[in-house]
C-alpha cells in the first residue's frame, strides 16, 4: 500500500501551549484519526517507511506553520515544526504528535501574542491550553467567540465541529 492510499478521517485534535520567559512558547500539536486503510499500523513496524512519513508530516506542517502570521510583543515570529510522532497501536485510531517552538521573546510584565491565519470552518471537534507560569495574570484571552475557560495562569478553549474560527487570536498576560 502506498501513502496514497492513507485515508485519515480526523476524529479530534488538541493544542497544548507552553509559554514561558525561557523558551518563548512551544506546542505539541495531537490529531486523532480513524485511519479507514490501516496504512500507520501495517508501516509501524517498518523503520524507513515511519521515517518518511514523518519527513512528509513535518514538511506539511511546516507550511501551515507558514501561512500563520504570528506576533510576540509586536515583532513576528516564525514557527518551526522540530519533531513529528506517529502513534498507530492498532488500526485505529492513529495520533500523530507535532512537536514545535513558536518562540517569541516573552518578559516579565506585559506580554502580548497576536496569531493570524486563513479564517475556516471546524470539521471535528478539538481544545486547546495555554500554560503560563505561576503568578501570571491573563488580561484578554480573544478566540473569535470560541468556548474558553480562563482560571490563573490556564487557558482551555473547546470548539465543535461546524464552528467557524476567524482567523484571529490575541492574549496579554502579565508575568510577574
Amino acid at each position: 500500500m502506498s501513502n496514497n492510499d492513507i485515508k485519515l478521517i480526523p476524529l479530534y485534535a488538541s493544542g497544548y501551549f507552553r509559554v514561558d520567559v525561557w523558551d518563548g512558547i512551544t506546542s505539541v500539536i495531537e490529531y486523532v484519526y480513524h485511519d479507514a486503510n490501516c496504512y500507520y499500523y501495517g508501516i509501524a513496524n517498518n523503520s524507513e517507511e515511519i521515517e518518511r512519513e514523518i519527513f512528509i508530516l513535518k514538511k506539511n506542517f511546516q507550511s501551515f506553520l507558514d501561512e500563520e502570521e504570528v506576533y510576540v510583543n509586536d515583532e513576528k515570529t516564525r514557527g518551526k515544526c522540530i519533531h513529528v510522532e506517529i502513534s498507530a497501536p492498532t488500526c485505529s485510531p492513529v495520533m500523530i504528535y507535532f512537536y514545535n517552538k513558536i518562540g517569541g521573546k516573552i518578559k516579565r510584565g506585559l506580554n502580548r501574542y497576536m496569531n493570524f491565519y486563513e479564517n475556516e470552518e471546524s470539521t471535528y471537534p478539538y481544545h486547546f491550553i495555554w500554560w503560563f507560569p505561576e503568578g501570571t495574570s491573563i488580561k484578554k484571552a480573544d478566540f473569535c467567540g470560541s468556548n474558553i475557560i480562563v482560571t490563573k495562569n490556564v487557558i482551555i478553549g473547546r470548539v465543535k465541529p461546524g464552528e467557524t474560527l476567524c482567523g484571529e487570536e490575541l492574549i496579554e498576560f502579565v508575568i510577574e
